[in-house]
């Protein structure tokens, strides 16, 4: 009668969990490259969507520098002074920081 090894259970579980390991990541970088195409398809089919939003972008950084320069502005005309709500309801004086 002959004897088998005996192969420790830690080593063959973390064999086990590395092969696990190899075959989740070969799945996620081809689901990745598949995304990654489809994302590049759909850029090519559709070249107006990106000027659109690059558009949509400027128009939304214009947006922003203009309603900082109000704000500015209405600090300016009360003095540099502003109230904002505190933490406990209450309003708080500040000084403009801009």
């Amino acid at each position: 009668m002959a004897v088998a090894e005996e192969v420790p259970v830690c080593a063959s579980a973390a064999a086990v969990a590395e092969e696990a390991y190899q075959v989740a990541r070969q799945a996620a970088e081809r689901a990745a490259g598949q995304a990654q195409q489809q994302h590049q398809a759909h850029r090519e089919a559709n070249p107006h969507l990106v000027a659109e939003y690059q558009a949509m972008v400027h128009e939304d950084k214009w947006r922003t520098r203009h309603a900082e320069r109000a704000i500015g502005r209405l600090r300016d005309l009360a003095g540099g002074h502003t109230e904002r709500p505190d933490r406990q309801g209450g309003l708080v004086a500040t000084t403009a920081t801009i």
